[in-house]
Order: C-alpha cells, then structure tokens, then sequence
C-alpha cells in the first residue's frame, strides 16, 4: 500500500473514533474510575452499668467474615485525628475513624475493658447520619455519628 492509503486510512479511523467518544477521554481535574469514596467518624462514651466512665477502653475495627463469625482486623488502623491508635480517654469518651471509605454491616468495633470484658457492635448504614460536605469530585464528604457503649465488666 501507498504511503498515501496509509495516511487515508488513519484519517478515516480517527475520526471513526471521535465519533465513538474516544477523544472525549481527558481528565477534567477528578477520579474517573472507582466509587465515591466518604469518611466515617464515630465518637461515644463508654461506661459501665452504672453508668461510670469507663478509662482505658481499646477501640478495635472489626468485620464479620464469611462464616458470620467477628473478627479483629489486626492489618488496619483504626485512627483517632490522622496517626494514633484509639482507646477511651480518663472520661471514657473516644472518636475514631475506621480505615474505609465506604461503610456497610460487615463492619463494626470491638470495645475492650481491661478487665476484658467486650462489646461488639455493627452499626446500621441506614443508622448513620447522612454524609455532608465532599467536594464532587467523587469525594462525598463525611459521615459524622454518635456511638455510645455500655460494657458489663467481669
């Protein structure tokens, strides 16, 4: 074939692949691919029957795995500001954010006393607050959600 053919050729199928949207594929400043992504936060007291704070209390990110059965996730952090693992503090109160961007029931917290003595609790999607702020650029904002605990020590 000619060097002329040839450059016919490619005319034709460039312009077959503007019209299939192909030149239309440039990024315009945000993801294109993947889920809308949102922070969860959850902050709470955790006291005893008695309703006294509870100190030292660790905050654990645990899912349910196939089997139904909770398990700790000991490979992530669950993270209080950006960098430190979680526990209550003197007056039993505590705010964490789990290392997801996407909440569902398969997910939960395990509070632990020292005693050990624990709580699991899953807490409802259709429980939580509704996400506010985000920038729309698939960043949907946060959820930010009460999560109060009582634990009956040994």
């Amino acid at each position: 074939m000619g060097k002329t053919v040839l450059n016919w050729i490619d005319r034709v199928l460039t312009f077959g692949m503007a019209l299939c949207g192909f030149g239309a594929c440039t990024s315009f400043g945000g993801e294109e691919y993947g889920c809308p992504t949102a922070d969860y936060i959850f902050h709470g007291k955790v006291t005893d029957e008695a309703g006294t704070p509870l100190p030292d209390v660790k905050v654990s990110w645990i899912h349910t795995n196939i089997d139904g059965r909770s398990e700790e996730n000991l490979n992530d952090t669950i993270y209080v500001g950006q960098d430190s693992l979680s526990s209550t503090d003197a007056k039993g109160e505590y705010s964490v954010r789990p290392p997801v961007d996407y909440w569902s029931s398969a997910y939960g917290f395990r509070f632990t006393y020292r005693d050990g003595a624990s709580v699991d609790t899953f807490p409802n999607m259709s429980d939580l607050a509704p996400l506010k702020g985000g920038d729309g650029n698939w960043r949907q904002g946060y959820s930010e959600n009460t999560l109060d605990i009582v634990i009956k020590k040994k």
